[in-house]
């Protein structure tokens, strides 16, 4: 019992601590009115208020329930506008019935106020202070008082309350807007932590590969090949050329992976999708000497398929994806095969690789259903592998504003679909 009172006070706190963070008044005052609702049916039914009619009494509650639904409503999802607006006509609709009903001069000037509030705090605007007019000529209409109920005092007081309920209301619209960009650059600063400490590890064990081939080439151009430890020019030229181009590829990474936004107009060309796929595959099957049995390729009925984007940058995504292929599907196994489809679904070219490995361990997938690059950064499930290739992929796919699809096929294997828009 006392873990269950526990609970309920925890996540009332964690409730008070979202809407203030959120500085989003709408639920409070909602709440509010409801509790109010809630107090004068119970004057009623108590028999406090004896001149309270029962159908009022059950409309007080019914209200109240209704008002909690709506201010849970906002409060759980703050960017839906729908309950916002019902609250004020609703809110709105109540008053102006209860003008008629409500003797008290005082009540009523509150009951004229209180729908032109909440409309400013849901619009964040001061134009519903226009309709104040319109809501003092509908209570003296109404209410016993008439114009009695208005003298200059209330009226100046009731404008100043609009007037600083809207400057509340603005204070609070900038202030989230800060928070969210604060938030959004501390996530930036963050990403470009794990970016600088991953890129410093690799640089690292490419530079120390190059000063080892430092005194080999010193020795070499000493023409001393005896003191060369069996090693060859030809393999010490093949491990310097190869060290090049993995500096090469890594600054291409870095590249892409610090880039903000999207690609611009410039940075982009018209590619024949059906032309990159075959250059790829020709690239892969002969560095990787694979025959067509092995990587297969089956291009879209529909020719051709015409993609704006930047070949450099989707050429590394999609050799990068094979290459994860390729190290999933190991060779001494007959039989493996890497599949490389490509199809058109509405405006969207979707181009699939797919293999027959041991496919994506399920904690990585749960670290890519984020759609969050720090939370692949740092992935060690693979001998050698940090999750930077996965991260260039989905780099790459929301700089052409597409999209990519990591998942496990029902047969075995693993499956990525990288989605570009069509021309």
């Amino acid at each position: 019992m006392k873990d269950g009172w526990g609970n309920l006070a925890q996540s009332w706190f964690n409730a008070y601590q979202r809407i203030g963070q959120q500085l989003d008044p709408l639920p409070w005052i909602t709440w509010l009115i409801a509790c109010f609702s809630v107090g004068v049916g119970a004057l009623g039914l108590t028999g406090i208020d004896q001149t309270a009619p029962k159908l009022l009494i059950w409309i007080d509650f019914g209200l109240a329930l209704y008002l909690f639904w709506l201010g849970w409503v906002v409060y759980r999802r703050p960017n839906l506008s729908w309950p916002r607006w019902l609250i004020v006509l609703s809110m709105t609709s109540t008053c102006l019935i209860a003008l008629s009903i409500v003797e008290l001069e005082s009540a009523a000037v509150v009951l004229v106020t209180v729908p032109i509030l909440l409309a400013i705090i849901t619009t964040g605007r001061l134009w519903p202070i226009i309709s104040y007019p319109a809501f003092m000529l509908i209570a003296t209409l109404v209410h016993p008082a008439g114009w009695s109920l208005f003298n200059p005092a209330v009226i100046v007081f009731n404008l100043l309350l609009f007037l600083t309920m809207w400057q509340l209301r603005s204070s609070a619209s900038r202030a989230t807007q800060i928070q969210v960009l604060a938030k959004a650059q501390l996530e930036q600063e963050q990403q470009a932590r794990q970016f600088i400490r991953f890129f410093q590890h690799e640089l690292r064990g490419y530079s120390s590969g190059l000063e080892g081939l430092v005194p080999i080439f010193e020795r070499f151009l000493a023409n001393a090949p005896q003191q060369n430890a069996g090693i060859s020019s030809d393999e010490a030229l093949s491990a310097l050329a190869t060290t090049t181009q993995h500096l090469k590829q890594l600054t291409t990474q870095l590249l892409i992976l610090t880039r903000d936004g999207v690609l611009q107009p410039q940075q982009l060309q018209t590619l024949n999708l059906a032309e990159l796929l075959q250059q790829i595959v020709n690239e892969v099957r002969t560095s990787h000497q694979l025959d067509a049995e092995h990587l297969r390729l089956s291009l879209c009925k529909q020719q051709p398929v015409l993609i704006k984007g930047n070949d450099l940058f989707i050429t590394l995504a999609l050799r990068t994806i094979i290459q994860n292929s390729i190290e999933a599907n190991p060779s001494s196994i007959a039989g493996q095969q890497i599949s490389l489809e490509c199809c058109t679904n509405n405006e969207m070219a979707v181009i699939s690789i797919s293999d027959q490995g041991a496919g994506y361990p399920n904690e990585l997938l749960q670290r890519l259903a984020t759609n969050q690059i720090p939370a692949v950064l740092g992935w060690s499930g693979k001998l050698g592998g940090n999750g930077l290739g996965l991260a260039l992929i989905m780099q790459v796919a929301r700089l052409h504003q597409g999209s990519v699809r990591f998942e496990n096929q029902a047969q075995g294997g693993a499956r990525t679909s990288l989605a570009l828009p069509r021309i």
